[in-house]
C-alpha cells in the first residue's frame, strides 16, 4: 500500500473500494427500515408498536459479550426498553424484570404516561 499523501491513480482507486466491503448511508438506512417492517414496527422486548421517535436498535447480544453489527444480531426496540436493557445479555435483561417488583413496574408504566412515551 502507498504512503499517505500518494497520488492514486483512479483505476487504483476502484480496485480499493472493490476489494473493502463497506456501507453506504442509504444501506444503513434501509436496514433500518427493513428491521422494523419485519418486526411489524414493534419493540422486541415490550411488544408495543413503536412510534418514529422512539424507535432504535438494539444489539440482542451485547458488543460488550462479543455481539456483532451484524443484522441478525439487531433487534427493534422502543427507546425506554433499549435503555433498560443497557448492556445486558437477553436472559439477563427478562431476569431483571421479572426481579422487579410490582410497584416499581407500575411508577415507570405511570411515568411513561405522564410523558407520554409508549413502551
Amino acid at each position: 500500500m502507498k504512503q499517505s499523501g500518494t497520488v492514486f491513480q483512479w483505476s487504483e482507486l476502484q480496485s480499493m473500494l472493490r476489494q473493502q466491503p463497506h456501507r453506504t448511508y442509504c444501506d444503513v438506512w434501509g436496514l433500518r427500515r427493513d428491521l422494523f417492517l419485519r418486526a411489524g414496527r414493534r419493540c422486541a422486548y415490550c411488544g408495543d408498536v413503536i412510534s418514529k421517535k422512539q424507535r432504535t436498535l438494539d444489539h440482542w447480544q451485547p458488543r460488550s459479550a462479543g455481539g456483532s453489527d451484524e443484522a441478525s444480531n439487531l433487534k427493534p426496540c422502543c427507546r425506554e426498553c433499549n435503555r433498560l436493557k443497557a448492556d445486558r445479555t437477553p436472559d439477563e435483561f427478562f431476569q431483571f424484570l421479572s426481579g422487579m417488583c410490582l410497584r416499581v413496574r407500575e411508577l415507570l408504566l405511570a411515568d411513561e404516561e405522564s410523558r407520554g412515551a409508549s413502551c
